[in-house]
C-alpha cells in the first residue's frame, strides 16, 4: 500500500529549515480513490480551534504496532497501518530525512478539519524528531483551504512555500527551532472535511505520558481548567449511563428543557443518546448538567439557519463547552398538514415528504452521530416532535428497536410538548389558529410512526432500504448500533 521507495526518494530542501515533499506515497489507482471515500468516521473526537472545528482519531496508538480499533477499519487503512509500523518504512524515512527513527516511538493521528475551520502558525514540539503528513482529499483545490504553508519565520505571511493537500502528496518535517508552518483557513464552501493522517516519530525515552493532553472538546470547569484526557471519556460515559436510565433524572431533564429526555427512554434505552425540542430553553446551569451529569459533548442542531436566527443560537451550550454542529433539516412542503386539526394520516404524508427531502443529508447525520465515539451527544429541532422524531425513528431501529418502541418514543412527545405550549404561541398565530388548535398538532401519534414504516416497507422495503438509498454505509450502522445499543429497563414498559 505504502510506496516506501517514493518515501525514500523524498525531495528534500534546506530552505527555510529542512524540509521535504513526497510525491506518489499511496498508489495511482482506485484503490487510493476509494481510501479518499472511506476515510473513517467513528472513534474521532471533536476538537476546537480557533474559529473551527477539527476531529482527531488515532490510527496507531503511541509505542504499538498495530491499527487502533482496526476492525472499524477498512482493509486499506488496516494494510497502510501495517506499512506504517514496518521496518520498510522507517528506514526509508531515516535516509531520506537523515534522522535516525532506529529507537523513535512512534504514533499515527487521523485528522478531519471541517470546513471554516482556522489554524494558527506553530512549530513543533521540542520531543517529536519527525512529522509526516499524508493528505487524503480527491480534486481539492487551492480555493478550498486548508493549504500547508513553510515559513521563513514565526510570522504568517512569511510565506515561502505552499503545499496543496491532495491525493497522492505528503509532507515530512524534521523537528527543529525553526520549522515554523501553517495551514490556510479551510473555506467554508470547501466539498469535504481536510483529511489527513498525521505520522509523528518522538525522540527515544519519550512516554506517552509527555504527549499533549487531547481534548474532547473545549470544556474549561470539568477538571479545573484542565480539559479531561480521551481515556476519561468511556468511564465518564459509564457513569452517565445510570443517570439515563434513573427516573429521577429523567424528571430533571424535563426540568432542564423542551421535550427534552433520553431516546426511548424507559422502553428500551438507546444509552447515550438524547433528543430535545426548543434548545434556546436550556439555561446555563442546565448546560452544565447535561454536560457533567449526563456526560454530553456534541449537539446536533436540526433546525434551518431561519429558525437560528428567528428564536436564537444554542449559547448555553456552547458556553458550557458543548460542540454545537449545526446539520439543518428543511422542511419545504408542509401541505400535507396544511388543514386545521391534521391527524394520523396528514401527517404520515407530511412525514414521507421530509423523509425524501431529508435524503441526501442522512449520511452527513449519521457520519457526525459515528464521530461522537460512543460519548453522549443531544440533537434536535424546534419542537422535537417532527425532524428529531424521524431522526430518532431511524437511529432507534439501527441500535436495534423494534416498531412498537419507536412508536411509544415518538408518542411522548405528545406529552413533554403539552407544558410548553405557550412556547409556540408564534407558531399558531402565523397559522391563524388559537392555543388549543395548536395543542392538537402537538398531540403526537405512535400510529403516525407505524404508518411511515410501513410506507418505507412498499418503497425500500423498509428502514434498513431507505439508509442504503440514502447512502449510510452498513459498517456505520453496525458500530452505532455497537456504541448505543438498546438496553432494556429493569422497571418495565412504561
Amino acid at each position: 500500500m505504502l510506496n516506501t521507495d517514493a518515501v525514500s526518494n523524498a525531495k528534500m530542501l534546506d530552505f527555510p529549515f529542512r524540509w521535504g515533499g513526497v510525491d506518489g506515497v499511496l498508489p495511482a489507482d482506485g484503490q487510493a480513490t476509494q481510501m479518499c471515500d472511506d476515510f473513517p468516521v467513528d472513534s474521532f473526537r471533536y476538537q476546537h480551534h480557533l474559529n473551527g472545528r477539527y476531529m482527531r482519531r488515532l490510527l496507531i496508538a503511541f509505542g504499538t504496532n498495530e491499527a487502533f480499533r482496526g476492525e472499524e477499519l477498512s482493509g486499506a487503512y488496516r494494510e497502510l497501518a501495517s506499512d506504517l509500523t514496518s521496518g520498510a518504512y522507517r528506514s526509508a524515512s531515516s535516509q531520506a530525512t537523515g534522522v535516525d527513527l532506529s529507537n523513535a516511538p512512534m504514533e499515527a493521528t487521523m485528522w478531519r478539519s471541517d470546513a471554516g475551520t482556522q489554524f494558527a502558525a506553530h512549530d513543533d514540539q521540542e520531543s517529536k524528531l519527525l512529522t509526516h503528513v499524508i493528505y487524503l482529499n480527491q480534486g481539492w483545490t487551492k480555493q478550498d483551504g486548508g493549504v500547508f504553508q513553510v515559513l521563513a519565520s514565526k510570522n504568517e505571511n512569511d510565506v515561502a512555500f505552499e503545499i496543496l493537500p491532495r491525493l497522492g502528496l505528503s509532507v515530512v518535517i524534521p523537528r527543529s527551532d525553526d520549522s515554523w508552518h501553517n495551514i490556510t483557513a479551510i473555506s467554508p464552501d470547501a466539498p469535504d472535511s481536510r483529511n489527513t493522517i498525521t505520522v509523528h516519530f518522538y525522540r527515544p525515552g519519550t512516554s506517552e505520558q509527555d504527549l499533549p493532553v487531547r481534548e474532547v472538546s473545549a470544556q474549561p470547569g470539568m477538571n479545573g481548567d484542565r480539559p479531561p484526557r480521551l481515556a476519561a471519556c468511556t468511564a465518564f460515559s459509564k457513569r452517565c449511563r445510570s443517570a439515563a436510565i434513573d427516573p429521577t433524572w429523567q424528571r430533571v431533564l424535563c426540568g432542564i428543557g423542551v421535550n427534552l429526555r433520553p431516546l426511548a427512554e424507559r422502553a428500551g434505552i438507546c444509552a447515550g443518546i438524547y433528543r430535545t425540542g426548543d434548545v434556546t430553553a436550556i439555561d446555563r446551569q442546565g448546560a452544565r448538567l447535561l454536560r457533567d451529569r449526563f456526560g454530553i459533548r456534541n449537539y446536533i442542531d436540526l433546525r434551518s439557519e431561519d429558525e437560528r436566527r428567528r428564536y436564537g443560537d444554542a449559547d448555553a451550550l456552547e458556553a458550557a463547552g458543548i460542540a454545537v454542529v449545526p446539520l439543518p433539516i428543511v422542511m419545504n412542503d408542509r401541505s400535507a398538514i396544511g388543514g386545521r386539526h391534521p391527524g394520523v394520516r396528514e401527517y404520515a404524508d407530511y412525514y414521507c415528504t421530509v423523509l425524501e427531502d431529508m435524503k441526501p443529508c442522512v449520511p452527513d447525520l449519521f457520519s457526525c452521530f459515528a464521530a461522537s465515539g460512543g460519548a453522549p451527544f443531544l440533537f434536535g429541532c424546534h419542537a422535537g416532535k417532527d425532524r428529531t422524531g424521524l431522526v430518532s425513528m431511524l437511529l432507534l431501529h439501527v441500535c436495534g428497536a423494534g416498531a412498537d418502541i419507536i412508536a411509544r418514543d415518538h408518542e411522548r412527545s405528545g406529552g413533554c410538548l403539552a407544558p410548553h405550549l405557550d412556547r409556540f404561541r408564534d407558531q399558531w398565530e402565523r397559522k391563524g389558529e388559537t392555543r388549543g388548535d395548536y395543542a392538537v398538532r402537538l398531540a403526537c401519534k405512535g400510529e403516525t410512526m407505524h404508518q411511515i414504516m410501513l410506507r418505507l416497507g412498499e418503497v425500500y422495503g423498509g428502514l434498513d432500504g431507505y439508509l442504503k438509498h440514502c447512502g449510510v454505509r452498513p459498517a456505520l450502522q453496525h458500530m452505532l448500533r455497537d456504541r448505543y445499543r438498546v438496553a432494556p429497563y429493569a422497571g418495565g414498559v412504561a
